[in-house]
């Protein structure tokens, strides 16, 4: 199938063939991701078991790192988490202690989306958008698919 490229306007008939194509492509596509997501988390479920297996072999002979007789070789690492169970009074202590860097600059954008419908006459400084369009098809109910 040609898929046009130039133009604006497309027949009816083509219309219809184009949406079935992106259809069937978008239904296999999801039909591979699945099959995908399942290989890939048995296989992270297996990495899993062999991580525990190697950092208990670690922690039992009081090491932190192993060259295997292969020459691969592994090590323990420490990965530190931090976050905090009162945001407002941790971002006053970065502003006040001249830390902000301690603060990820990020805009929630469904926060601020259900803020600016409810508050329609809101400006709010150094706040920009961009905005695209793009398209989505949807199946009908009694689709054969053709």
């Amino acid at each position: 199938m040609t898929i046009p490229t130039e133009g604006g306007a497309l027949p009816p008939d083509k219309l219809t063939k184009l949406a079935k194509v992106y259809i069937r492509i978008r239904e296999r596509r999801t039909a591979i991701k699945k099959e995908f997501d399942v290989e890939y988390d048995k296989l992270g479920s297996k990495m899993d078991e062999i991580s525990d297996a190697l950092n208990k072999h670690c922690v039992s002979n009081g090491v932190k790192s192993v060259k295997t007789q292969g020459g691969d070789s592994f090590y323990r690492k420490v990965t530190t988490n931090y976050f905090s169970n009162n945001w407002e009074q941790f971002c006053g202590y970065a502003i006040e202690n001249g830390v902000p860097d301690l603060i990820q600059k990020r805009i929630s954008t469904a926060n601020l989306k259900e803020y600016l419908q409810e508050h329609k006459d809101a400006v709010i400084p150094s706040l920009q958008a961009n905005s695209s369009y793009s398209i989505s098809v949807r199946k009908g109910k009694d689709d054969t698919n053709e």
